[in-house]
């Protein structure tokens, strides 16, 4: 065959059009794959700040509520935190990001976590509801001194009842005055 004529100038116009059109096939789906990868890591960022939000959710409404299962959400969102910030590793070691920037947010996640388990331990100390923990005891040391023989004088009894006063007090404001 020549390729002075205009039939192999043709096929070969067409066969460098189909390599080409083939090559723009397989760029095309290798950066569409590219592309997908990277959208799925921008919704586990996403969804990760939602995390996020919703730990400090589950945080105050515990702080609000004294109820235990807001810590349990507290825990399990932390825990999904954690999961989706494992799987963002790969892809910083892939382009050559600093790794340490996740292994910081990690441990900052870690300390976070920690410092809340340690305020509901307290919180546990103290009582999480008027009947339990140190909150329960003042409540039955003063019942028990209200139905005691210096319940029938009066001064203690105002006594008691200003104590109780400021037990109330400190315990709504935390402020040192009530405690004295």
């Amino acid at each position: 065959m020549k390729f002075d004529s205009i039939k192999s100038r043709l096929v070969l116009m067409t066969l460098i059009c189909v390599i080409g059109m083939g090559v723009l096939v397989v760029s095309q789906h290798y950066f569409t794959q590219q592309l997908i990868s990277l959208n799925q890591q921008r919704d586990v960022l996403l969804r990760m700040g939602q995390d996020l939000l919703q730990m400090r959710r589950h945080e105050k409404d515990f702080l609000l509520r004294h109820d235990t299962s807001y810590f349990d959400d507290f825990l399990e969102q932390s825990y999904l935190f954690k999961g989706r910030l494992t799987t963002l590793i790969p892809l910083f070691n892939e382009y050559k990001l600093p790794v340490a920037d996740v292994e910081s947010l990690s441990t900052s996640i870690e300390a976070y976590s920690g410092a809340f388990q340690q305020v509901v331990l307290v919180q546990e100390r103290i009582g999480l509801t008027q009947n339990d923990g140190l909150r329960g005891r003042i409540l039955a040391l003063e019942n028990a001194l209200a139905e005691g023989p210096l319940a029938q004088k009066a001064q203690a009894i105002e006594q008691l009842t200003t104590m109780q006063l400021a037990t109330r007090n400190f315990q709504i404001t935390r402020e040192g005055y009530y405690a004295k």
